[in-house]
């Protein structure tokens, strides 16, 4: 194989959770099959774009917006986003088109780091969510996220389905979101990808 898999760089850790500890050392570049642009969103912020992810024009105009690159907390390229709503009324999300990216009928990985700080749902089925859309609206998890964690990898598999189809809402175009909905609280997300399962 081209790299050589490490259980940990440190013999100090304390325990499974120091994710900082463990790693891959490669001798050479490890492919990279992630159909998302900017996973680790790396890339500065312009307006209301993040790369190729977008937010609402509100939520970045301010002193104090809602969606921000975070340089304190991150896993990976020295910074995440960060997605904080205090108004349980109001959705908060980030978007990355993909319709040049998915294939019909194809299944999916979303594998991605999550950080929440006192995420409280304001009515049933409320949090944080990640929103794939291919031909219709998926939704992980089914229970969304709620309450404090630290740095946790999460990860979802789904299929995409075909947009000839005969049925009422088909979607005609293909994106990701990032969401806080029906709840208030902060959320970190880094390191998202998005590969074909095969």
């Amino acid at each position: 194989t081209p790299y050589t898999k490490l259980y940990t760089w440190s013999y100090f850790i304390k325990g499974f959770h120091a994710i900082d500890a463990y790693g891959i050392l490669s001798m050479e570049p490890v492919p990279d099959h992630n159909l998302l642009q900017n996973g680790t969103f790396a890339a500065p912020q312009r307006g209301r774009a993040f790369g190729p992810w977008f937010a609402g024009h509100e939520d970045v105009n301010s002193d104090r917006p809602r969606v921000a690159l975070d340089q304190s907390l991150f896993i990976k390229d020295g910074q995440s986003i960060r997605l904080t709503n205090q108004d349980p009324e109001n959705r908060l999300l980030i978007t990355q088109y993909l319709d040049d990216k998915l294939k019909e009928n194809t299944t999916y990985r979303i594998s991605f780091m999550i950080r929440l700080e006192n995420v409280q749902p304001s009515k049933a089925g409320g949090g944080v969510c990640i929103n794939p859309v291919y031909s219709q609206n998926n939704w992980f998890p089914k229970n969304p996220y709620t309450g404090d964690m630290p740095w946790t990898r999460q990860g979802f598999t789904w299929t995409t389905g075909s947009r000839k189809e005969d049925r009422p809402n088909i979607a005609t175009s293909s994106y990701i979101r990032l969401f806080i909905l029906n709840a208030t609280g902060t959320a970190w997300f880094d390191d998202v990808s998005i590969t074909e399962v095969k």
